[in-house]
């Protein structure tokens, strides 16, 4: 049997042979054939501590953009900031940033004209001088990373002061759909604060950073403000918290100054709605406060703190002075029956203790306490667009249940949103998913998700997670534990367990062909200390993966896998190793005359 040489790069050995870099703006990430009809984009960064000016900048070579102009009204457009990155998408920029979830301190440009060339092409940014800041020649073919070809995987530039137009200073994205505006996903599993809802503490239906209306024009506006159909269409808005403080508060500190005058009272309106049953739903109103609050309903006085009892005016003063506002939990319990089905209004009044008081600050934050039940609970999320993102549940009990007719939702106010009208039947001790996409639930931050019993009021299970949507999943480890982590890879139906490094451990390391060309099998290397379970990966020829073999075995470490697949070989062909929808690693071998096998070196 002939034995040949199949190259594969080794980059942390090839990358010490490229120059020294000399860009200051540099070509960071590009999407040339993005796998179906997702979008084309190439990411910049500014890798140095000096904003740059890129007002008429041009995007040239096979792509052509041209940057927004100086615009007093919208300055900072002419701007990347120090160690920043915008993004140039074929496509428009709003459309781009709401499919990717870019963050919102990153820019994005478009759309562009022409298209990035999946066999290869030019990209090269110039200044408004005409002065080239940074050219890439990439390709498809020869020492190019072969995964960014079509199977959804973007080109990574692996070190900023490295010369950019050189194949020894690229790779692939860790993940598919790459990372456009945000830092390369880390191989390692991160521990999570629990987004567990706590529904014995309540679901927040207007938390401290909302937006609310206010009046602060020292009027005495006697009692028609707290009413439902006031008409405050005159009045102020802003987010929380609001005031005057010079002292350190609670997050999310002032985001909206007040008048601060010869003034005792201030007031402040928040129009909500809550579409499910209200019947049983119990309020808990936390607060920080400087210095005293009465706090309304729906017109109806639900408590206070810190004011005197009897009829309170315009002119009533705190009962009580606060040094430093501090978060106080608590401070207001209101029965079930006050909250309506549909609008409601929570109006609050802020009163001094004197009118010559340095300080004013409002925030509060109105929870609901809704019936609740235990069984099933939220396991795992995937939190992307499409049928990809998933939700999964795991059913700890010791008998079956079926989820048809319970609804999801992702507004506390709304928790009958979505009815699940299919049967999703989850097995004792096993689990279940249901995608994004089938649920009908939007994918953002914070990541929220609510299940419910079909009478549209009882949650089950409910979390809110402040993670970025970076293609990681969240979940629970072991399954249906109370400890949190981000995992590097997704793991659908089965037990949340991250396969840190696993690009970095396995390898193809011999494929063998048939005297007819077929690829019967392929050896598999285990550089890491453990072994490696090969369930759950697979072979594939094809860019979209339509043609996957699983593979079956373990890999021990440091040793060998010889696993059984089946391929007709189409001259020079890509293999690709995966990990569900994720490439491990890819390589291009050319086949060999009659039987044979490839092997990597070194």
């Amino acid at each position: 049997m002939n034995r040949f040489l199949m190259r594969i790069n080794l980059s942390w050995v090839c990358i010490l042979a490229v120059g020294v870099r000399a860009e200051q703006i540099v070509i960071s990430e590009v999407m040339y054939n993005p796998r179906g009809d997702a979008s084309e984009w190439i990411e910049l960064t500014n890798i140095t501590a000096t904003p740059f000016d890129i007002a008429d900048w041009k995007l040239r070579g096979d792509v052509k953009l041209d940057f927004p102009a100086f615009n007093a009204n919208r300055a900072d457009e002419a701007f990347l900031g120090h160690w920043g990155k915008i993004i140039l998408t074929n496509i428009e920029p709003g459309t781009f940033r709401q499919q990717h979830g870019v963050p919102s301190g990153v820019k994005v440009f478009g759309p562009w004209s022409g298209s990035l060339p999946n066999e290869g092409g030019r990209i090269t940014v110039k200044d408004k001088n005409g002065v080239t800041m940074c050219t890439l020649d990439y390709n498809d073919r020869g020492k190019w990373p072969v995964a960014a070809d079509g199977t959804g995987h973007s080109l990574i530039l692996l070190d900023s002061d490295l010369t950019v137009n050189d194949w020894r200073n690229w790779s692939f994205s860790k993940r598919p759909g790459g990372t456009p505006g945000g830092d390369p996903v880390l191989n390692v599993e991160l521990p999570l604060a629990s987004p567990e809802v706590n529904l014995s503490s309540g679901i927040v239906l207007v938390d401290y950073g909302d937006r609310w209306k206010y009046n602060d024009q020292n009027r005495n506006l006697r009692t028609s403000w707290r009413n439902t159909n006031f008409n405050d269409a005159s009045w102020k808005s802003g987010a929380g918290l609001l005031g005057v403080e010079n002292s350190s508060l609670p997050a999310p500190g002032i985001k909206t100054g007040l008048n601060k005058g010869s003034q005792l009272c201030y007031y402040f309106r928040k129009e909500f709605t809550y579409s499910s049953d209200p019947s049983e739903v119990t309020l808990t109103i936390d607060q920080i406060i400087d210095d005293g609050a009465v706090y309304y309903l729906n017109g109806t006085e639900v408590g206070r703190s810190r004011m005197p009892g009897g009829t309170v005016s315009f002119t009533t003063r705190s009962s009580a002075t606060v040094g430093n506002a501090t978060e106080e939990k608590g401070v207001v319990t209101i029965e079930s029956g006050k909250l309506k089905r549909g609008k409601n209004v929570l109006a609050v009044e802020v009163h001094q203790t004197n009118p010559t008081s340095s300080d004013i600050v409002f925030g509060c934050r109105l929870s609901a306490s809704v019936p609740a039940s235990k069984g099933v609970v939220i396991n795992e999320i995937y939190p992307k667009v499409g049928k990809e993102g998933y939700i999964e549940f795991y059913n700890p009990t010791d008998s079956s249940t079926d989820l048809r007719n319970y609804y999801l939702s992702d507004d506390p106010g709304n928790l009958a949103k979505r009815k699940i009208s299919r049967s999703l039947k989850i097995e004792a001790r096993s689990l279940a998913t249901i995608s994004f996409s089938a649920a009908r639930l939007n994918v953002q931050t914070p990541v929220t998700v609510y299940l419910t019993k079909p009478d549209g009021a009882t949650v089950v299970t409910a979390i809110r997670a402040d993670v970025s949507l970076d293609g990681r999943s969240f979940g629970r480890k072991p399954t249906g534990g109370s400890e949190w982590y981000q995992f590097t890879d997704a793991t659908p139906g089965t037990a949340n367990m991250s396969r840190a490094g696993l690009g970095q451990a396995l390898s193809l390391n011999e494929v063998h062909f048939t005297a007819e060309g077929r690829i019967d099998w392929v050896e598999l290397y285990n550089a890491g200390e453990g072994t490696v379970d090969l369930a759950g990966l697979s072979i594939s020829t094809r860019r979209d993966f339509s043609d996957r073999a699983p593979l079956v075995g373990k890999a021990t470490s440091r040793g060998m896998a010889v696993v059984a697949i089946d391929f007709e070989s189409r001259g020079q062909m890509p293999l690709y190793l995966l990990n569900g929808e994720k490439v491990l690693q890819a390589i291009l071998p050319d086949r060999p005359r009659g039987e044979g096998s490839l092997q990597a070196y070194p």
